[in-house]
């Protein structure tokens, strides 16, 4: 169970636009805050022992939970080409193991292979995180640093910070900026699917992981607010220690 640790300093409700504790047992996932539509469960999900009493087992049933096209890009089109991404993950297996990489929150766009933002593991074992601008042009990389296992549990964030910045992630409260280009121009606004636990129904991409306390904001988190979740590993879970 997480902490009862309230930070005052930093505004960890300031441009949130979704929160998913992942208590359900089965079915769609609800948001325990903000008014996104429930994300749909494209196959049953399971709850497991999560950071905060349960998470959702995508590993499963190479399950996924989707807002569907038109809503994503009401909700999670990155205004001010800025977004923020955190969640605690648990790994079944990683993807050295398992065979493949894994989508942990995409949203993609209907042309070609694009997407507006994806948070994955690679077939390495690396967090990557990628931004695409609207000429297809991509921002961000892999996290080379860190290799991933089964043994934590994982705090990440990914915060895509505005043109001409790289990309950073948050592993367990320490920041990197990713390898690759910096964000060109505007992030391609999302006119496809919202996913979290796989890009698509199948095991070619699916997350072999418990993930819990996903949030999504509309703006860079700073390097303070990323250490606040993090909570020295205790995390902050809304509502009890939002402000």
């Amino acid at each position: 169970m997480g902490g009862t640790t309230v930070i005052t300093s930093h505004r960890l409700m300031n441009g949130l636009v979704g929160y998913w504790a992942c208590e359900e047992a089965s079915g769609n996932l609800v948001a325990s805050y903000g008014s996104i539509p429930n994300l749909i469960a494209a196959l049953i999900s399971y709850h497991a022992i999560g950071k905060n009493n349960y998470g959702v087992d995508f590993g499963t049933n190479l399950s996924s939970a989707v807002l569907g096209n038109a809503n994503s890009r009401l909700y999670t089109d990155p205004k001010y080409d800025k977004i923020s991404i955190s969640c605690w993950v648990k790994f079944n297996n990683v993807p050295s193991v398992s065979g493949h990489r894994q989508d942990l929150v995409v949203t993609a766009h209907s042309l070609g292979n694009f997407y507006s933002f994806t948070l994955r593991v690679n077939t390495s074992d690396q967090l990557e995180f990628y931004t695409t601008d609207i000429n297809g042009a991509t921002a961000g990389g892999p996290i080379a640093a860190v290799t991933l296992t089964t043994v934590p549990t994982y705090h990440f964030i990914a915060i895509a910070r505005g043109i001409g910045t790289k990309p950073r992630i948050f592993i367990n409260g320490t920041g990197y900026d990713t390898a690759g280009n910096d964000q060109l121009t505007s992030i391609l606004v999302p006119d496809s699917t919202f996913c979290i636990g796989n890009q698509y129904d199948g095991a070619s991409r699916h997350a072999d992981a418990i993930m819990d306390e996903i949030a999504l904001y509309h703006r860079d988190l700073s390097d303070g607010e990323a250490a606040d979740l993090y909570n020295g590993g205790t995390g902050l879970f809304y509502p009890a220690t939002f402000n």
